[in-house]
């Protein structure tokens, strides 16, 4: 099943991303990834792009993040929050048709 998001539901669901217990789930999101400097990661459903950006933070500017959403109004959210992270691309699409080979990525979040 896919989800798509018109521009009010995705600054709705932004909104609630920003919660202290959200947060608190992406920190341990962050921690069991284990990243490091110049890891390549792959966040899917990025959604408002909250976790992509903190995955982009983590691994630096030699690293590599793909965002991957279905939704444009939700890549226009992770567009605003990270444009100023060249390490971050965003790609629309979904788990089921990713446009990459096998072990290209040291971490995946999907959640």
């Amino acid at each position: 099943m896919t989800l798509n998001f018109n521009e009010e539901m995705a600054h709705s669901l932004e909104q609630s991303y920003q919660t202290p217990e959200i947060a608190k789930q992406r920190q341990c999101t962050l921690h069991s990834l284990r990243l490091q400097p110049d890891n390549h990661a792959i966040d899917i459903g990025c959604g408002p792009g909250f976790l992509t950006k903190e995955i982009a933070d983590e691994i630096g500017p030699d690293g590599r993040v793909i965002g991957v959403d279905n939704s444009l109004p939700m890549l226009r959210l992770t567009h605003t929050r990270t444009r100023t992270l060249t390490q971050v691309k965003l790609i629309q699409g979904t788990l089921q048709h990713l446009p990459f080979d096998n072990n290209t990525f040291d971490a995946l979040a999907c959640i």
